[in-house]
């Protein structure tokens, strides 16, 4: 049985109307562009064991204080986050270092501070199965210390295609102590 012709010119355009729509609903629900190098994001939660790619942490402690000191007699005043974590590397040490570490407040970011000094400060190389124990002391403009924060570290200073372990911080759950100490780096307990 063969169509008319107005039938098969009606079924013609009928079939290019749906291939057109759907060609439209796959251009919708492809991601874009600034999707397509987005970083692997491992949430982390206080106490518990956060893996990416190159390493292996556990965050350990986040307070708020207005007075930080270091071991060896250096101290500030200010508004100040310090995050107490332990660090791993997993699986090799090679290229497994704390490049990235930096606080997020708003449309802020802050870097752990190096004027608590070289051995308390959290960078560089982790041990497969050694453990480090760090604190990162954070100075924030003391407008952000009742806003909402996220932790971002990671392997690479830019996280581009690779692992971002996060963690949301709400600084207004956070009680300020007055005084508060940045232990050297050292290895776990």
């Amino acid at each position: 049985m063969s169509l008319s012709p107005r039938r098969a010119h009606a079924a013609a355009w009928a079939g290019g109307i749906v291939l057109v729509a759907a060609a439209w609903g796959v251009m919708a629900i492809t991601p874009g562009d600034e999707f397509a190098d987005q970083p692997f994001v491992v949430d982390a939660q206080i106490g518990e064991h956060a893996q990416a790619r190159q390493m292996q942490i556990t965050m350990l402690e986040v307070q708020k204080a207005t007075h930080v000191e270091n071991e060896h007699g250096w101290y500030a005043d200010g508004a100040w986050v310090l995050v107490a974590f332990e660090g791993e590397a997993r699986g090799t040490e090679d290229g497994s270092s704390l490049s990235r570490l930096r606080l997020r407040i708003g449309d802020r970011e802050y870097l752990p501070s190096e004027r608590v000094g070289s051995r308390a400060h959290p960078d560089g190389q982790l041990r497969v199965g050694l453990p480090e124990t760090m604190t990162a002391a954070f100075e924030i403009d003391p407008d952000d210390a009742e806003k909402r924060a996220v932790l971002d570290l990671g392997h690479l200073k830019d996280d581009r295609l690779d692992s971002a372990i996060r963690l949301d911080i709400d600084l207004a759950a956070l009680d300020a102590v007055d005084s508060a100490k940045v232990p050297d780096r050292r290895w776990s307990e």
